[in-house]
């Protein structure tokens, strides 16, 4: 259904009952998570409602470079209010960054949210549209999850997805963006980004952790050897992790927690990180994301 004349706001959030999974596609700017808080916050009081938050960049619910499901049963003012039931660490603020991992890690979250049993799973996808790789991992997401609702935001960037998925057995909506929308600017996106991190991890508690109980692995392209320095580069590796936002993962390596590396203590072999985990297992192996150095921001 092309709805031209009409934006995200006229789709009332009852309206969408009996759509057991929507997903929501669309660029950045037009309204897709103000759009998704609302269905929640109309329904949660008498349905199960759980919230998929695949915006790596722009996360609401996890901290950024995460995937992240959130669950509640009041209203909220935001969707970092919600409850984080569980985590993908993706590592990165773009899908580009590791296709594959990006598509399990979606995938992983959402047959986890299938097996509560939800009313309804609302999918928040990221603003990247344009292109060959972003339609392919879109159509990707659409393949895997199934929803019963393909809710597209936005303008002539979303013709392409329209007739292929309005050809196809998902039933598909296309709406203007909302006039609520904000069009933000990449300063304000880097800032909002850097506050999400605060905001997620100041209330988390701060332990310690020995270098030699995790395998350390990533792949930031940031982290390079201190030249000129006279430092060992192993060290100057290890130093530089400080800052960095980090995920847990366990034995089977699944994400078990994330955390924000607030000290490397080369002397005593141990990090100080915040820490948030959702599972009671022990992490095995550290992988490394980007620095949000809150001296930056």
């Amino acid at each position: 259904m092309y709805l031209p004349e009409e934006t995200l706001d006229i789709i009332e959030p009852k309206a969408l009952l009996g759509n057991k999974v929507v997903m929501v596609i669309g660029p950045t700017d037009v309204g897709k998570s103000t759009f998704v808080k609302r269905v929640y916050n109309a329904l949660c009081g008498g349905y199960r409602v759980l919230v998929l938050d695949t915006d790596v960049g722009q996360s609401d619910i996890g901290p950024p470079c995460t995937i992240s499901l959130g669950f509640g049963e009041t209203p909220v003012e935001q969707l970092g209010d919600l409850k984080v039931v569980s985590l993908h660490f993706f590592g990165a603020t773009a899908p580009s960054f590791d296709l594959g991992d990006f598509v399990w890690g979606v995938s992983r979250l959402f047959f986890f949210a299938k097996r509560h049993n939800p009313d309804m799973v609302i999918v928040n996808t990221t603003g990247w549209v344009r292109g060959d790789r972003a339609f392919s991992l879109k159509l990707t997401k659409v393949s895997l999850i199934r929803p019963d609702l393909v809710i597209l935001v936005g303008g002539p960037e979303m013709r392409d997805y329209f007739y292929f998925l309005s050809s196809s057995q998902f039933k598909t909506i296309w709406v203007r963006p909302s006039v609520m929308a904000a069009v933000r600017d990449q300063e304000t996106r880097r800032k909002n980004r850097f506050g999400r991190v605060l905001e997620f991890f100041s209330k988390r508690p701060e332990v310690k952790m020995k270098l030699r109980d995790l395998v350390i692995y990533g792949n930031p392209g940031d982290l390079s050897p201190r030249e000129d320095t006279g430092e060992d580069p192993l060290e100057a590796l290890l130093r530089d992790i400080e800052w960095r936002i980090v995920g847990f993962l366990g034995p089977g390596i699944r994400t078990v927690g994330v955390g924000w590396v607030q000290r490397v203590n080369l002397t005593l072999g141990e990090l100080s990180i915040k820490t948030f985990f959702v599972r009671r297992e022990r992490p095995v192996y550290l992988k490394l994301g980007p620095k949000f150095n809150p001296t930056f921001i």
